[in-house]
C-alpha cells in the first residue's frame, strides 16, 4: 500500500495487521490523535453488494472516525464524520477548518474503534 501525504488529511501507514496503523504528521485530527499515535481499526462487516464488500448502513454514525479510499492507489484518508445522506458520507478533520468533499459509504474501508497514544 503507498504511503503519501495528500493535503492536510491525515495519511495511514498500513503496519503489520490490517486493524493496526500508524498517524503519519499532518495534525488535521489533533487534539484527538496526532503523529506516531497507532489506530485501532475495524473492517467492514461481510455485507457483499455485486461482489463489493460495504458497511451495512445502520453501521455508521456520525461521529465515527473512518479511513476512506477514493480510488485505489489513492492514499488513504483518515476524519471524522460530520454529515450522511443517503450512501453519502461527509468528513472533515478535528483540527481542520473546511469539510472533506463528499465520499461514498463505499469508499470507508474503516472505522477507528480504538486509539494507542504514544508516550510523550
Amino acid at each position: 500500500m503507498a504511503v503519501s501525504v495528500f493535503g492536510d488529511t491525515v495519511i495511514l501507514s498500513q503496519l503489520k495487521a490490517p486493524q493496526l496503523s500508524h498517524v503519519l504528521d499532518t495534525n488535521s485530527m489533533v487534539p484527538t490523535f496526532d503523529a506516531g499515535d497507532l489506530l485501532i481499526l475495524e473492517e467492514p462487516h461481510n455485507l457483499r453488494v455485486e461482489g463489493i464488500v460495504v458497511w451495512q448502513r445502520n453501521n455508521l454514525r456520525v461521529g465515527d472516525i473512518v479511513v476512506w479510499q477514493r480510488k485505489a492507489g489513492e492514499p488513504l484518508s483518515c476524519h471524522r464524520i460530520i454529515k450522511m445522506k443517503y450512501h453519502l458520507v461527509q468528513t472533515k478533520g478535528d483540527h481542520n477548518w473546511f469539510a472533506d468533499k463528499w465520499i461514498k459509504d463505499t469508499e470507508i474501508k474503516y472505522r477507528v474503534k480504538g486509539i494507542l497514544y504514544r508516550e510523550g
